[in-house]
This record gives C-alpha cells, sequence and structure tokens, in this order.
C-alpha cells in the first residue's frame, strides 16, 4: 500500500495471506502475526495465547526479533 496507494486496502485479505504464510512456514509472517495478536491490530482480535504461540514458531524458525517481542510480553 505505501507504493500504490490507490489501491484499496483490505485488511481481511491481508490478514488471509499473512495466516497462509505463516502455516507455510514463512518466519516474518510468524511474528507479524504474533505481533498482531498481541497488539489487537490489523484487526485481529487481542489474543496473548495466539500472539504467544506465533511468535514463539517464530522465533524456532530463525526469526531475528520474535524473541524481543516476547521479552517485552513477559519481562523478567
Amino acid at each position: 500500500y505505501e507504493l500504490h496507494p490507490e489501491i484499496p486496502r483490505d485488511e481481511e485479505i491481508g490478514r488471509s495471506w499473512l495466516l497462509k504464510a505463516a502455516e507455510a512456514g514463512h518466519p516474518s509472517a510468524m511474528n507479524n502475526l504474533g505481533v498482531g495478536y498481541a497488539a489487537g491490530s490489523w484487526g485481529l482480535q487481542q489474543d496473548r495465547e495466539q500472539a504467544v504461540f506465533w511468535l514463539k514458531r517464530a522465533v524456532e524458525h530463525g526469526h531475528d526479533t520474535a524473541g524481543e517481542a516476547l521479552a517485552v510480553m513477559f519481562p523478567s
């Protein structure tokens, strides 16, 4: 949307593709989905359990910053 502002934004389609990418094993999609659930953004209902699930998967798949997001959720 940043490169083509004339394209109408459709969050439902965006969430659908994000979920497909995460389920297909893409670490960045897993991280973005986890962050979305944690913040309740992109039209996602805030869901801590789903956030942790996707962020942990992102970490397991080598995502660089997903662990930081988890650390923010569970400060020591």
